[in-house]
């Protein structure tokens, strides 16, 4: 994708969300760090059940990589959401929708996210995560996208778009 591409592509995932988040619910970065960790394992809304029980008291966490079981995505989530650090989590939505649109495409997420980190243009960098998590959890959908909804279709890649809408 050109980089005058990728700026339209941003620009318009901003209009439609100026200000992304998670979707995951927490009072804390240790309660997002233990719902992100859930997370790989259940939706968001099944996390936020479970982590309402889980968390009535505040804790913090004393490192994020360090931990036992934290990896680069889940520590990247955290280091973005919780602390507003310009990171790209790269999940399964976040890969597909990069690969799809020939925004960053790679064969393992370690590539697509150096690829993001350079290419995300830096007014987007903060935000990028979100928006494209999101794209690729109601939109750019795994087995049925809905390229007829889809605000950056004319910048996509996909060679086999859909019709389907929301």
């Amino acid at each position: 994708m050109k980089p005058a591409d990728r700026i339209e592509f941003f620009r318009r995932l901003r209009e439609l969300n100026p200000h992304p988040t998670t979707e995951l619910e927490y009072s804390t970065p240790f309660e997002l760090l233990a719902a992100v960790l859930l997370s790989a394992q259940a939706t968001d809304v099944g996390v936020n059940k479970a982590t309402r029980k889980l968390f009535p008291v505040a804790n913090t966490p004393a490192g994020i990589l360090a931990l036992p079981g934290v990896g680069r995505k889940t520590a990247n989530v955290v280091l973005n959401t919780a602390f507003g650090e310009p990171t790209i989590a790269v999940d399964t939505h976040i890969f597909r929708v990069s690969n799809r649109t020939g925004l960053a495409p790679g064969k393992t997420v370690d590539a697509v996210e150096q690829k993001l980190l350079k290419v995300v243009p830096a007014e987007f960098k903060q935000d990028a995560h979100h928006w494209l998590i999101l794209h690729g959890r109601y939109v750019c959908k795994a087995r049925k996208p809905l390229c007829g909804a889809c605000p950056v279709r004319d910048l996509c890649r996909f060679k086999d778009k859909t019709e389907a809408t929301a």
